[in-house]
C-alpha cells in the first residue's frame, strides 16, 4: 500500500538518497557537484516562492519509492506577475510500477492556481502527461542538441565512446574537420571576460529583456534570479571544474556597461560546456553574441574542452550563433508541456531550456 505527501524540505538528506539511488542522479550534498543538492539549495534560498515543493511516494513503512520534484520561478505575462511551477526529478523505485499519475495528480492538485509545466519527461511518461490535460509549448525549440565544435577529435572519441569500431574510424575525419572547420577565437570589437560571481550591474540587458517579452509568459530575468540560479556553482578553481558547475562570461561596450552576459555549465564526464543561460541587449546583438561566443571558446581552450551545447535557447541566439560559427546538430525529441489554465494562450508562452538544472 503507498500513499502520496507532500515533500516541504524538511529532509533533503533522504531525498538526496533516493534520487541517488540506481544511478539516476549522481549523489552529493554540495550544489557544485550534484544537481539534486543545487535545486535543493535554490529552494532554500527562495523558499521556493511558497511553492510547493514536491510529492512522494511512500510505502507502508514510510519510506520514499516515488517522488517528484517541483521549482518555482517568478513569472511576467502582460505585467502581470506570477510564480509558476514545473516538476523536476521525477522518479519511482521500481519496485513499484503504476504509481507515475498518482504522483503526478498530487502535484496537479498541490499546485492548483499556478501556471504549471513539466520539461522533458522521458518518452514512456508522455502520454501520462497528455492524459492529464498537459499541452507540449515551443516544439520547435527542442528539437535539436546542437555543438560549437573547436576538437572534432576529441568531440568524435566521446559521441562513439561506445562503438569502439567507428570511433576508431572516425578519428581521420576528426583530423580533417579540425583542418577545415573547427571554431577559432577570433578578434572582436567588443570586450568580453570573465567574471567570479554575479554582484554585477545587468540592468541594460533587463530592460530589454522585459521590453522585447513584454507581450510574451515568461520567466523573469534580473540579477537576483541569476545570484539565485548560479552563484552556488561558480568555478573558482581555474585548473579543475566539477560537475554542474558553471563559468559566467560578460561583454562589455566602451562605457564599461555590461550588455551581454552567458553562462556556461559542465556537462557530466564530457569535455563541453552547455549554455546555462545568454541575454543581450538588443543593439548590436550578433556582435555582442559573438563575442561571448570568442570568449567560451578561448575558455574551452583553457579547460582543454572539445565543444559547447546548446539546447532550447531563444531563436534569436540560436539563428546567430549558426550563422556567426560552425555548428553540428544532431535530432533529438524533447518535449515541455504545459497545463493549460484558461489565462495564459499556448502560443503565448516562451519557454527556455537551458541546462539540467533550472530552466526557464
Amino acid at each position: 500500500m503507498v500513499k502520496t505527501e507532500s515533500y516541504l524540505g524538511k529532509d533533503d538528506d533522504k531525498i538526496i538518497k533516493f534520487l541517488s539511488t540506481d544511478d539516476f542522479m549522481n549523489s552529493s550534498n554540495s550544489p557544485g557537484d550534484s544537481v539534486i543538492a543545487s535545486i535543493l539549495d535554490y529552494q532554500r534560498q527562495t523558499n521556493n516562492f511558497d511553492q510547493i515543493r514536491g510529492s512522494m511516494l511512500l510505502n507502508e513503512n514510510r519510506d520514499i519509492v516515488g517522488f517528484l520534484g517541483t521549482i518555482a520561478m517568478p513569472a511576467t505575462y502582460r505585467t502581470q506577475k506570477y510564480h509558476c511551477v514545473q516538476t523536476s526529478s521525477a522518479f519511482v523505485n521500481k519496485e513499484y510500477p503504476g504509481n507515475f499519475k498518482k504522483i503526478l495528480n498530487h502535484f496537479v492538485e498541490t499546485n492548483k492556481g499556478a501556471p504549471t509545466f513539466t520539461i522533458f519527461p522521458v518518452p514512456k511518461i508522455f502520454s501520462t502527461f497528455e492524459r492529464m490535460g498537459f499541452v507540449e509549448v515551443n516544439p520547435e525549440r527542442f528539437k535539436s542538441n546542437n555543438y560549437i565544435i573547436q576538437d572534432y577529435v576529441s568531440f568524435l572519441k566521446e559521441l562513439l565512446k561506445n562503438k569502439i569500431l567507428f570511433r576508431f574510424l572516425s578519428l581521420p575525419i576528426g583530423f580533417v574537420a579540425n583542418l577545415l572547420y573547427c571554431n577559432k577565437t577570433k578578434q572582436s570589437k567588443l570586450k568580453s571576460q570573465l567574471l567570479v560571481d554575479f554582484s554585477n550591474d545587468y540592468s541594460k540587458i533587463e530592460i530589454d529583456y522585459k521590453s522585447r517579452t513584454s507581450d510574451l509568459f515568461v520567466i523573469d530575468w534580473n540579477k537576483e534570479l541569476l545570484e539565485n540560479k548560479f552563484s552556488n556553482k561558480v568555478n573558482k578553481n581555474k585548473s579543475n571544474i566539477k560537475e554542474n558547475e558553471i563559468i559566467h562570461i560578460c561583454c562589455f561596450d566602451n562605457a564599461n556597461n555590461i550588455i551581454g552576459s552567458i553562462v556556461l555549465k559542465k556537462v557530466r564526464n564530457y569535455k563541453r560546456f552547455i549554455i546555462s543561460d545568454i541575454q543581450t541587449i538588443a543593439s548590436n546583438r550578433s556582435d555582442i553574441v559573438k563575442s561571448l561566443i570568442n570568449a567560451a571558446l578561448g575558455e574551452l581552450k583553457h579547460y582543454n574542452f572539445n565543444s559547447i551545447m546548446y539546447l532550447g535557447i531563444e531563436e534569436i541566439y540560436s539563428e546567430i550563433i549558426s550563422a556567426k560559427f560552425k555548428c553540428f546538430k544532431k535530432s533529438i525529441d524533447k518535449r515541455a508541456y504545459f497545463l493549460p489554465d484558461g489565462v495564459i494562450p499556448i502560443e503565448k508562452i516562451s519557454l527556455v531550456f537551458s541546462d539540467d538544472d533550472l530552466n526557464y
